[in-house]
């Protein structure tokens, strides 16, 4: 049986069953379109690049205008990231029994009343059939497209919010917008729990918790008695004046809705405690620049835990260990003593505010601040570097941007570490093949405000003698029976520059010396 398609489709964003699955995604939920995977659905890959390989993904296929200017051909040359990211879908019109209309004489009917020709696709309000010999299905509307959410927002997750640029009747001020409203909110409990940071270093409120939040205002000017507007009625609700003796200041309530994406590049830091302390890398603060961290804290991220984090693959509290821990219930912290910040327990994004020196109202500089994203652990990127050449980051790190800080683990050095007069980062040189899966791993840092250095990069190095034999220089030599025969056809080095022999292939007894 034939059965012709006519289906005509309006791209539209897919909400089926959003509702539930937001229900098990933790928030804030935050839409990012550079991180879509590359495309790799197709076996020969996609027509990303000319190059088959690079990026990954790619089958070398992307058309070059050179080659359709003398093929003849006008198509229009491939715009970026084209192919490179695909969401994949798959479904069939869902239709019940009552839905389905049979009719005689290859005719579909507009509600069963008015004939029309089959061949064109009118919108309708049920999906009919026609006759035993030819069904033809008429599609009203469908939509397709990557699912995401979308909603107006007010502040990006660490802007500064402004005081705001009416009056509270909603008129566009006509003077200086901070010498008509006070810096500082109103509130009875130091801002507390407040979903925003008022920061009484910088005289700024930052957004600091994704969601809606209420900011109530206070306008600079007071009232007297006499003069207070009568029967004003807050539009954001209660409070809406503050009585300070024979002054009364108005109060004005506004709504925002902050976003979980951040305001500016966030910065990582991993769980450094427990069985997390090896690949976990402490965040060092130079105290000599800076005097002190503020970390605010939001519902999503909270300063303590009710219970410490337990490893469910971790058996040697149940091995007859007898000691007694105190326990760390501690999300992110900064150990003045040490000079570190430390974070464990959980995962989620946080406000770092850095501060400088101490004013005379015990306020301090502002310095900056950073937006953190905390991360159980880091997930390593493996790279192959050949014997003799410099280590690496991963991709897409660059070498003049990120900081080498290798894991210490002990046992055979891999590396060679060279500090180059006046650079402010030492080079690392592959010297010894690893062995196993995690031999040599490195931390690539990335420099912040006031010169911290946050992990950006983790990478897992295989290093290995060259696969090229061009990358080696020969030395051909006759048979030696004894070392003063080896002697006879040493290679004479000179005085000012002689080289120690890092590491040979280990065998029965050192080849070479």
């Amino acid at each position: 049986m034939q059965i012709p398609w006519k289906i005509p489709l309006a791209l539209g964003g897919l909400l089926a069953g959003l509702s539930t699955a937001l229900a098990a995604i933790p928030l804030p939920l935050e839409f990012r379109q550079n991180a879509t995977t590359y495309n790799l659905q197709s076996q020969r890959g996609v027509p990303i690049s000319i190059t088959k390989g690079t990026p990954p993904g790619s089958d070398g296929r992307s058309p070059k205008q050179a080659d359709q200017e003398a093929d003849g051909l006008t198509v229009n040359p491939p715009t970026t990231n084209q192919f490179r990211g695909l969401a994949s879908f798959g479904a069939i019109p869902g239709l019940v029994q009552s839905d389905w209309m049979a009719v005689s004489n290859s005719t579909v009917l507009h509600n069963g009343t008015t004939p029309f020709n089959g061949e064109v696709a009118q919108e309708m309000r049920l999906p009919l059939a026609m006759s035993n010999d030819v069904v033809a299905i008429v599609l009203r509307r469908g939509q397709i497209a990557a699912p995401y959410l979308s909603r107006q927002i007010s502040f990006k997750f660490g802007a500064i919010v402004e005081v705001p640029e009416t009056d509270e009747s909603g008129q566009l001020l006509t003077v200086v917008k901070e010498t008509y409203w006070l810096a500082e909110p109103y509130t009875t409990n130091k801002h507390d729990k407040a979903g925003y940071y008022w920061s009484p270093n910088a005289r700024k409120v930052f957004a600091v918790q994704a969601g809606p939040v209420f900011v109530a205002w206070k306008k600079a000017e007071p009232y007297t008695a006499p003069t207070k507007p009568a029967g004003y009625e807050n539009p954001g609700g209660p409070p809406s004046f503050e009585t300070n003796g024979a002054s009364i200041y108005l109060l004005y309530t506004m709504r925002y809705v902050v976003s979980g994406s951040p305001v500016k590049q966030p910065r990582k830091i991993y769980w450094t405690e427990r069985g997390f302390q090896n690949l976990g890398k402490p965040v060092s603060v130079p105290t000599a620049r800076v005097g002190n961290i503020q970390i605010v804290y939001n519902e999503a991220f909270p300063r303590t835990v009710d219970e410490e984090y337990s490893d469910p693959s971790d058996t040697s509290a149940t091995e007859g260990s007898s000691s007694q821990t105190l326990e760390e219930k501690r999300t992110l912290w900064y150990d003045k003593q040490q000079g570190n910040l430390h974070a464990y327990n959980k995962e989620g994004r946080v406000f770092v505010e850095l501060l400088g020196d101490t004013r005379s109202d015990e306020s301090r500089v502002h310095l900056g601040f950073e937006i953190v994203d905390v991360f159980k652990q880091p997930t390593p990127a493996d790279v192959t570097i050949d014997l003799g050449e410099r280590i690496m980051p991963p991709p897409p790190g660059e070498v003049t941007d990120l900081f080498p800080e290798p894991i210490q683990q002990g046992g055979n050095s891999f590396t060679y570490q060279r500090q180059v007069a006046g650079a402010d980062r030492p080079e690392y040189y592959a010297t010894r093949e690893t062995v196993n899966l995690n031999d040599y791993l490195m931390h690539w840092m990335e420099q912040g405000v006031e010169g911290l250095k946050w992990p950006a990069l983790f990478g897992r190095y295989k290093l290995a003698w060259p696969t090229d034999v061009a990358r080696y220089s020969h030395y051909v030599r006759p048979p030696a029976a004894t070392e003063n025969e080896a002697k006879q056809t040493a290679v004479a080095l000179a005085t000012l520059n002689v080289p120690t022999i890092e590491y040979q292939d280990p065998m029965d007894r050192p080849r070479a010396k």
